[in-house]
């Protein structure tokens, strides 16, 4: 029994997560976290057998930084939640103030000249990007929020009493009596938790105390047709001692305040729906990032075209401007680097070391365009470096696991072949930009005094 070899191995954890094999990951993974270090142990879903353990790596790092942006929790998060706030407002005043660009919905026009390019990408990105913008924006916020939320409800209704409101909501969680007990055997509760609705699959196993008297598993339980619904998952919890169960929790049984607030998270992360939905959402992602750099370029634009000579402050935020937008890809794409490389000589810690790496990348990039006046060939540069990592990635990939393109292929393991084959189709398409910028600026008197519209 796999879990019961994690739990005699870390006999101090009080908590453990059990991941069931799935599309992305065929075994069975166990984490625990003992003395504050994230340790994943992978074990065969078969025979019970170990296959090795590790530590958080980049999948972690990108969570962090798109829910906190690697800042003290729960800063951070309030943060990022704040941003959101501003997001929406700025969506819905966008609406209020542009609304007759509406009947431009279609316009296009690359080939006019540059400034017209960008007005039009960036009216038409917004426009087409709206309804998802404002959707993003209001769920991060509320998801972020929910903290200072709950304590607003909490002193409304509980004197602030925040656990008494999380308890009427979701059920009193069991605290420890520090009083030892044998577990009973958790293949008999996965079956009652499998049992507790018709079809049900257990996809997930969450243990909270487990040799204590009060702990408790709670199991996350998939029924057909529900796997890509637009609402929170089943759950079931039992007492891990006796096998009395505790609480259920049936979203698809509550009341319509309940299931809209449950649709929240998989509204916001795409939980939901399949494949093709996440391609969407990356899409349009993309475009929402497009809509700011747009925006960032047309201002700049505005402003160094004036008849008001440009200040030191402006080059300096020309050139910051700049090193932002060009050092956001370069340091995300150095993020992979360092994942791959640091799991070949270190298990744990290697999410430290990824931000390390993200951060130190992203203020190079910054400084560098600080420091060098010639915009364009900065922004080239900048490009041309990126898109040699991401072609590059691929190769580096197989030089560290053996797998590649065509292993891929034959095996039909579809993310690492969508991953390898989005980091060429970028770095072909951040060459493609690059040459753009060069064939606008290429003479070298031009060069030497172009502005930050580039």
């Amino acid at each position: 029994d796999p879990v019961r070899a994690i739990i005699n191995r870390y006999p101090t954890a009080g908590e453990i997560s059990v991941e069931m094999p799935h599309y992305y990951n065929s075994a069975l993974k166990i984490v625990v976290i003992p003395n504050g270090v994230w340790t994943n142990n992978h074990f065969n879903p078969e025979t019970g057998e170990s296959i090795g353990q590790s530590g958080e790596g980049l999948a972690r790092f990108l969570r962090t930084i798109h829910t906190d942006l690697w800042l003290p929790s729960p800063y951070g998060r309030y943060f990022v939640s704040l941003m959101g706030v501003l997001m929406l407002f700025s969506v819905t005043s966008g609406i209020f103030i542009h609304g007759h660009l509406i009947k431009k919905f279609f316009t296009f026009r690359p080939n006019r000249s540059h400034r017209l390019l960008l007005t039009d990408g960036h009216k038409g990105l917004g426009l087409w990007g709206l309804l998802f913008n404002g959707f993003i924006a209001y769920t991060g916020a509320l998801l972020g929020l929910s903290g200072i939320l709950v304590s607003i409800m909490a002193f409304a209704v509980f004197d602030g009493d925040v656990g008494a409101l999380r308890n009427t909501v979701l059920g009193e969680t069991p605290r420890a009596a520090k009083i030892e007990a044998q577990m009973m055997d958790l293949d008999i509760l996965a079956d009652r938790a499998r049992s507790r609705w018709l079809d049900g699959i257990v996809k997930k196993a969450y243990i909270r105390h487990p040799k204590d008297k009060n702990g408790f598993i709670s199991f996350t339980v998939q029924t057909p047709g529900t796997d890509n619904a637009l609402t929170a998952p089943r759950k079931v919890t039992y007492n891990i001692i006796t096998g009395e169960e505790l609480t259920t929790l049936d979203p698809l049984n509550k009341g319509i305040g309940y299931r809209i607030d449950a649709a929240i998270a998989p509204l916001h992360y795409a939980t939901y729906g399949g494949a093709g939905l996440k391609f969407l959402y990356a899409l349009l992602g993309i475009g929402s990032s497009l809509t700011i750099v747009t925006g960032i370029m047309l201002w700049v634009n505005r402003r160094t075209n004036s008849r008001t000579k440009p200040t030191k402050s402006y080059a300096f935020l020309c050139s910051v401007s700049i090193g932002i937008c060009a050092g956001f890809p370069f340091a995300t794409v150095a993020s992979f680097y360092t994942a791959r490389l640091s799991a070949l000589y270190m298990d744990y810690d290697r999410v430290f070391w990824i931000g390390v790496v993200y951060f130190t990348s992203l203020i190079c990039a910054v400084a560098y365009a600080w420091r060098n006046d010639q915009h364009a060939n900065t922004t080239i540069q900048l490009l041309k470096l990126t898109a040699v990592l991401c072609l590059t990635e691929p190769a580096m990939n197989y030089a560290t696991t053996g797998e590649g393109i065509i292993t891929y292929l034959r095996s039909d393991n579809v993310p690492a072949l969508t991953v390898d084959l989005t980091f060429l189709i970028f770095g072909l398409l951040l060459f493609k930009a690059a040459r753009i910028v060069s064939n606008r600026y290429n003479q070298p008197a031009l060069l030497q005094t172009v502005n930050c519209t580039t």
